[in-house]
């Protein structure tokens, strides 16, 4: 419903670290550009009229790095850029000598004040895959308000189920790149898993690249990258790296034998 009054809750925490465990360039534009893909979600759920945007973050907190010799990455610096995008970010510190934080009952603490209070909020939208806002969800179906779930680690069935509407990790990461994912095959079956991700890498070493790339060169770059979630030596169900790159949809992607490149932007093909 176009112009309906929703609210938007962001565990922090929960969402960059399922995004970095897919993409650390996917996870770092989450947190940095909310701006960006904020107008996307709003798109995408029909253009609802945000009441209530709230992002939930341990400000002392840090994720894991994919990459083992790399060190933790910090929460703290980017509690000022959802700031800037109009949420407001709530400090949900550690409480426990396990460093467990309460964002999960101050975000559903909030929800229930939104259910009850003056203006009526017909739509909720949780973006977090914590099982423990089953409750919550079921509570707010009960009230008769629309409740849309974007997850980025596999939620529990539980989850899903209590909600109305399901963004799913792939969803998801088409939003914060601001492609939609390549479609599913015609023939019914769906994306390999980790396609989003592959799809994203591709586009950003095309992007930041001046000069057409070289295949093998790519194929060493994508797969230190995308190492965390590929399986076995073939590309996402694809015996070759060109066999994948000639399945996505990428306007302007040309593909040779050697190399890879951006027709709208490297203008001379390369040569062999």
């Amino acid at each position: 419903m176009t112009g309906a009054p929703a609210a938007l809750y962001v565990d922090f925490d929960n969402v960059f670290s399922g995004l970095l465990e897919q993409d650390e360039g996917a996870a770092l534009r989450f947190a940095e550009h909310p701006e960006a893909w904020l107008p996307r979600l709003t798109e995408e759920l029909g253009g609802p009229r945000w009441l209530h945007l709230r992002c939930y973050v341990n400000a002392g907190g840090s994720a894991r790095h994919p990459r083992p010799d790399e060190p933790r990455i910090p929460f703290l610096p980017f509690r000022r850029h959802f700031a800037r995008a109009g949420f407001e970010v709530v400090d949900c510190p550690p409480l426990t000598p396990q460093l467990k934080n309460a964002a999960d009952i101050r975000l559903a603490v909030d929800a229930m004040d939104a259910l009850h209070g003056p203006a009526r909020v017909e739509e909720f939208v949780v973006a977090s895959s914590d099982s423990d806002f089953t409750p919550l969800l079921t509570r707010l179906r009960a009230a008769d308000r629309r409740t849309t779930l974007v997850t980025t680690f596999e939620p529990a069935e539980a989850l899903t189920a209590a909600a109305g509407r399901h963004l799913d990790r792939d969803a998801l990461l088409a939003l914060v790149i601001g492609h939609r994912a390549s479609p599913a095959p015609s023939d019914g079956r769906s994306l390999p898993p980790g396609w989003t991700a592959f799809e994203l890498a591709v586009r950003e070493e095309v992007a930041r690249a001046d000069v057409p790339l070289v295949l093998s060169e790519l194929g060493k770059r994508l797969r230190r990258r995308l190492a965390g979630q590929m399986n076995g030596a073939g590309w996402y169900g694809h015996r070759t790296l060109s066999q994948a790159l000639g399945a996505l949809e990428i306007d302007g992607l040309r593909l040779s034998q050697h190399h890879v490149w951006d027709s709208t932007r490297h203008h001379r093909q390369p040569v062999r």
